[in-house]
Formats: structure tokens, sequence, C-alpha cells
């Protein structure tokens, strides 16, 4: 079999091969063209894969969970043993000014405190209706307190020291106490000077 036998043979074979072909440039073509083109499109069909959830182990919930929880816990024990403790606080009955006159006070010089006579230097920070509040900045002896409030005693407007001496705030005071009562007579307790710390400093040597 020859070439031309075999093309022949396949033109036979084919169905096409008897049909007529439109060219691409004529009417039939571009009938179908513009029909293409003006026909919409179908609803996209096409779905997406949902993406996985990413699943943490239970241990490793746990752990972070623990691991936050030991963090507070740091936080708060720090909180509540640093610089946030309660203040200690103690209050005292001032002494009535009342009483022997000036030349009937023993000299300080000769004066011998009590046995558990208590002493501290304080700044004025309040005054209230028959009250004085101290912030304590040296205890010499007899307490530990932080805030001392001084009451005044029974018939007596305000706290006062002797001589009619009235406590001003910011100012600075040492104060002797005796029996949860300020000394306030005789310039035992009095506005804080050089000389009268020299007392207290004699006074309460260890």
């Amino acid at each position: 079999m020859n070439d031309e036998e075999l093309m022949q043979r396949l033109r036979r074979l084919d169905p096409v091969d008897r049909e007529s072909i439109d060219p691409v440039n004529g009417p039939r073509a571009a009938a179908l063209l513009e029909q293409t083109m003006n026909t919409p499109l179908p609803p996209s069909t096409i779905t997406h894969a949902a993406t996985p959830r990413r699943r943490w182990p239970k241990f490793a919930l746990a752990g972070g969970t623990a691991a936050a929880l030991a963090v507070g816990g740091v936080f708060a024990f720090g909180g509540s043993g640093g610089g946030s403790a309660t203040r200690k606080t103690a209050t005292y009955v001032m002494e009535e000014s009342s009483g022997p006159v000036a030349g009937m006070c023993i000299n300080l010089d000769e004066y011998q405190p009590s046995a558990g006579m208590a002493g501290f230097k304080g700044t004025v920070t309040a005054l209230g209706d028959g009250t004085v509040t101290l912030k304590v900045t040296q205890w010499f002896a007899g307490g530990d307190a932080d805030v001392v409030t001084l009451t005044a005693p029974a018939n007596t407007p305000s706290p006062m020291l002797e001589g009619g001496i009235e406590f001003q705030v910011a100012s600075d005071y040492l104060v002797a106490v005796l029996d949860g009562q300020v000394l306030a007579r005789c310039g035992i307790s009095g506005i804080d000077d050089p000389a009268l710390e020299a007392y207290f400093q004699k006074w309460f040597a260890a």
C-alpha cells in the first residue's frame, strides 16, 4: 500500500472528511463567537477545603495555664510582701496642762524618767476635732507605731503642750508617754529642738 492509498483509506474512515468546514472568518463562525460572548457563565461550583483548626494538646494547655497562674502568684505575693505592709498606729491621751505652775516643775537636768516611759519624734500630718496625728520619724524607746494620734483630755478643745503651745501641721515634736498618757507639762514633751532632743537621748539611753 502506497501513501496515496493510505490517505484515501483514512479519509473514508474520518467522518469529518465528508463535512463542510466553515472558514474561521466566515459568518457562521462570527455568529457562534457572538453567541458565546453573550452567554452568562454558570455560578461557580468550586469549593475551598476548610482549613483544619489547630488543636493544642491538653497537656500543653494545662502547662500554659499553670505557668500563667504561677506568674500571677509571684505578683500577688510580691505585692502583699513588698511596700504595702499595713501601718501600725497608736493612740495616747494628752496630760492636762493645768496643774503645777512652771515654778513648781522639776528642772529637766534633774528629771528622772519613770520606768516604762516611751518617747518618739514625729511630724504633725493632720489636726482634727480634739486630735493630733503625727507620723513617727524616730522611736527612742517604748513603741513601734508608724502613726500616733494624740487626743485632748476632757473639757479641752484641742491637744496642747505646757504653756498653751498648740500643735502645728508639718512641725516636728518630741513626745514622752507614760502609761498611755502624754507628759505634756514641765517641758518634758515639746517642739523638737537640740536641747530637748539631748534630754531624750539621755532619758532613753540604752
